[in-house]
């Protein structure tokens, strides 16, 4: 359900949509697969860490690339919602889900979250929460489920 859900709300309104199964249900690319799958990817990092994720986050201990573009993605998520309520437009709303899933694909690709060092380990976990808080909040506002597993 959420595959289809965002495969309609990830269009613009005025643009005609070629329907396939095979791109809708792909966990790459801009669906709703792949955003919920990082979203469990997010939620088993928070899991595996096991105690309530650190509130206190180190801007000097993050200054990787994949580091900054996260916090700078993730800093935008109020823009987006803001426009895409003006436009009345989901599917800039869907967007930045996407961009925001990447962007947090790539981080957790080269950086390791629970075997850093403190106080990089506390700034990387809250750097998952907040990313999780986001793309579960965008998910609900556009209707698609947010499961726990897949």
């Amino acid at each position: 359900l959420g595959a289809i859900l965002f495969a309609d709300l990830s269009a613009r309104r005025i643009k005609d949509v070629k329907f396939r199964w095979e791109d809708i249900l792909s966990f790459d690319g801009e669906t709703g697969p792949y955003l919920q799958y990082s979203l469990v990817r997010m939620r088993s990092i928070m899991a595996k860490f096991g105690e309530n994720v650190p509130t206190v986050f180190d801007e000097k201990a993050l200054s990787s690339e994949e580091e900054s573009a996260l916090v700078r993605s993730l800093s935008l998520f109020p823009v987006y919602l803001e426009k895409a309520e003006k436009e009345r437009e989901p599917f800039v709303l869907a967007q930045y889900l996407v961009e925001l899933a990447r962007t947090f694909n790539k981080f957790y690709t080269h950086h390791r979250i629970l075997d850093a060092k403190e106080p990089k380990k506390s700034s990387r976990l809250v750097l998952v929460k907040v990313s999780y808080d986001v793309l579960f909040s965008g998910l609900k506002l556009l209707g698609i489920p947010a499961p726990e597993k897949m």
